[in-house]
């Protein structure tokens, strides 16, 4: 009866002693911690002693106190590129031994189910040459991170998830945009990139906004009954908080078909407050945001055909937003599906982004052509563009994506015509005064004007008139 006893005080001892630490679960055996920046490693402890950490990089020790709310923290510098290293955290008699943590980039992909969707597909909504790319995802340079959907009316501490390395059984779960950025990123620069996936499909942008940017916009405020993922700040709370201040180079965002209906306009203006907001959390007000413009898609239920207005939005949010870039879909949209199958093309524009504005590669062209002059002259409209690289394309040559209006405010079907490297002429023989031109303002088409380098130019209009209803 004693040695019963002795045992259940001995393994109820060692029960505390392994509760002394708790390490949220983004820092973890596999994880990846971005290279040489400053990074805050975080945990709680049970009791009011001090922790130590040693990093196995350069054998160094760092001692934190534990606050009054049981939290210690760690800031320290990390080194280049590589690994496998180990970390150990110890308190009392406890230690805490993370391996195979690996120096490399980190980002987070967060956004709706266009970033939520994984490699796999779902049915009939394929992933395009989704076999080959699970077939061929074994590679322990790249690790992800997939924190579990999770609601909050208050913000977290931790969200469950656990860093894992790529392989078939892994991947084929992951986002493919999410995967595919990660993969062509350590390819080009021969690191290990770490891929940390919060992702909602369905969900507006207002879930994904802290309560206090928020207040910015009264009527976005508004709860629905019960605890749902489109509830104010509700996605915020549960997968983001959780994971600031964890270093990474920046956030990729795929998010926007949820609002185009009702907050088109205020968009570039809510997108300001929330990468403003997550900025903050991570203490960098300069951490990259790059994200995809919603690709066309036959919104069925929509009779006024706001989703141009939509990207019209996003297009404006990339100018507006310091440290932003935008990937532009208007060329792999599909009318059966809210979720173009190509994700490889939007993984390579948003890496073209990355790697020209933070990576420093020379001579990477990563913006689509942009207008930059309007000019009514008698019967037709020229059009200059800037980000042509050597010069506009267009593919097929003529093009049924352009609109022309006159002061009716009438648009209809215009010919297209390269003129010049950077200049279009736009003409139809239904309009003799034209006041207005549009490219690709339509809830689906599909986007053929490019620079030479095959980015495609945004959907736009010249003009400012309100949005109007229109037959279905």
């Amino acid at each position: 009866m004693k040695r019963i006893i002795f045992l259940f005080i001995f393994l109820s001892s060692g029960f505390y002693l392994k509760a002394q630490i708790h390490l949220p679960s983004i820092i973890g055996d596999q994880m990846v911690l971005q290279q040489k920046a400053k990074t805050q490693l975080w945990g709680w402890s049970d009791d009011n002693q001090q922790v130590e950490l040693t990093t196995s990089w350069d054998n160094k020790k760092y001692t934190s106190e534990i606050a009054t709310d049981n939290k210690w923290t760690f800031n320290l510098k990390t080194p280049i590129a590589g690994g496998p290293y180990t970390l150990t955290f110890k308190s009392g008699n406890q230690n805490i031994i993370l391996k195979d943590v690996m120096i490399g980039e980190v980002w987070l992909c967060s956004g709706q189910s266009n970033m939520e969707m994984a490699l796999s597909g779902k049915p009939n909504q394929p992933i395009l040459n989704s076999d080959s790319l699970i077939a061929n995802s074994t590679n322990p340079q790249i690790k992800f991170f997939k924190a579990e959907r999770t609601i909050s009316n208050e913000p977290q501490k931790d969200v469950k998830g656990m860093w894992v390395q790529s392989n078939p059984a892994n991947a084929k779960d992951f986002s493919a945009l999410g995967y595919q950025f990660a993969s062509m990123l350590s390819k080009k620069l021969n690191v290990t990139v770490g891929i940390i996936q919060s992702a909602w499909g369905g969900t507006p942008i207002r879930a994904w906004m802290s309560s206090n940017e928020l207040q910015k916009f009264p009527d976005m405020s508004a709860k629905n009954k019960g605890e749902v993922p489109s509830n104010p700040s509700v996605l915020y709370n549960g997968m983001i908080a959780p994971l600031a201040p964890y270093s990474i180079k920046g956030f990729l965002w795929y998010q926007g078909e949820n609002d185009h209906k009702n907050y088109y306009k205020e968009y570039p203006y809510l997108m300001e407050a929330m990468i403003n907001g997550w900025r903050s959390d991570w203490n960098n007000e300069k951490l990259p945001f790059y994200f995809v413009q919603i690709a066309p898609w036959l919104y069925s239920s929509d009779p006024y055909m706001s989703s141009p207005y939509l990207r019209e939005s996003q297009l404006k949010a990339s100018h507006l937003i310091k440290n932003t870039g935008m990937a532009v879909t208007a060329d792999i949209g599909s009318n059966k599906s809210i979720h173009p199958p190509d994700k490889t093309k939007v993984a390579e524009r948003l890496l073209k982004i990355a790697l020209a504005n933070d990576y420093h590669q020379k001579n990477v062209v990563w913006l689509g052509p942009e207008v930059k002059k309007v000019k009514m002259n008698d019967d037709k409209a020229v059009i200059k563009f800037v980000n042509v690289a050597n010069g506009l394309e267009m593919n097929p040559s003529s093009s049924s994506n352009f609109e022309i209006a006159g002061e009716d405010q009438k648009f209809y079907p215009a010919k297209a015509k390269i003129v010049s490297k950077n200049q279009l002429i736009i003409e139809s023989d239904e309009v003799k005064k034209p006041v207005a031109v549009r490219y690709g303002f339509q809830d689906f088409f599909i986007g053929n004007l490019y620079n030479s380098a095959g980015l495609p130019a945004s959907p736009f209009r010249t003009d400012q008139w309100e949005i109007v209803k229109t037959k279905k």
